[in-house]
């Protein structure tokens, strides 16, 4: 993938796997975490789709 200036990006893991990460503590009663997506200007839906 390129960003917006054609420098070279590399999605670490996919937001379904994020997702799927995220199920275990959500299991384990945590009600809140802070995620970091460091190019989420130019990957919008990814944090969008994560967060419902």
């Amino acid at each position: 993938m390129h960003g917006l200036l054609g420098e070279a990006v590399r999605i670490m893991k996919r937001p379904e796997v994020v997702k799927e990460d995220l199920q275990l503590p959500k299991d384990e009663g945590y009600c809140s975490i802070t995620i970091v997506f460091c190019h989420s200007y130019m990957f919008l839906e990814h944090e969008r789709w994560v967060s419902t």
